[in-house]
This record gives C-alpha cells, structure tokens and sequence, in this order.
C-alpha cells in the first residue's frame, strides 16, 4: 500500500490523517489542503506535492486527488456564502450577522446626557 492509499484509508477509519493530531478537526481547510499535498509528496518520497505534480500517481490516485481537491474547493466556495460568515453594523452599532441576527451587542455609548 502505498503513502497515499494509506492516508486516504485513515481519513475513513478513526485515525486522522497524517500530520493531524487526534482531537484536532479535519473541517479545517488550510489543514485539510496540507494533508492532501503531503499523501502526494510521500507517496513521491518527499516531504510534500502539489495537486498539480500527480503524473507518478495510479490512475486511481490521480482520480482521489481530483475528488478530494474538488471537494476542498466546494466546501471553500460554500464557506464564503454561508450568511453566517458575513457580519456587519445595524443602525445601533450591534454586529449582526449575514440573517440579521444581532451575534454581539453594541456598547453603551457614554457621554453627556442632555436634559430637555
């Protein structure tokens, strides 16, 4: 078995992949990449690839790599939607989220009070 076929077979089993600790999460996606260019580099003899030197990859290696970098790519692009990500000011200063829903409220502002 190869480097590669290994740490795909880890990623379905238990046992993170390579260069992940146990405890860490894999959803992110820096972490992800990494491992994906260090099965391609092993399974060169070196310490990292790149998804674009696959060429002394199997055909089916090859074809994880296109899967996993297409999925890496999808999981970004829905990121970057994802309303939740966004947040911006409402007109009382509270940061609110790409829903509209207040995450963090506005500090009092102090100042004079004027009396009418």
């Amino acid at each position: 078995m190869s480097a590669l076929d290994a740490t795909f077979d880890q990623t379905r089993g238990t046992r993170p992949p390579a260069g992940i600790a146990i405890g860490e999460s894999m959803s992110d996606y820096n972490t992800a990449w990494s491992a994906l260019t260090e099965a391609i580099g092993a399974a060169k003899g070196q310490s990292s690839g790149s998804v674009t030197d696959v060429d002394h990859l199997t055909v089916d290696q090859q074809l994880k790599v296109a899967e996993v970098a297409a999925l890496l790519s999808i999981s970004q692009e829905l990121s970057a939607l994802n309303p939740q990500n966004t947040s911006s000011r409402d007109d009382d200063g509270n940061t609110v989220n790409g829903w509209g829903i207040v995450t963090r409220k506005a500090k009092p502002k102090v100042g004079k009070f004027s009396q009418a």
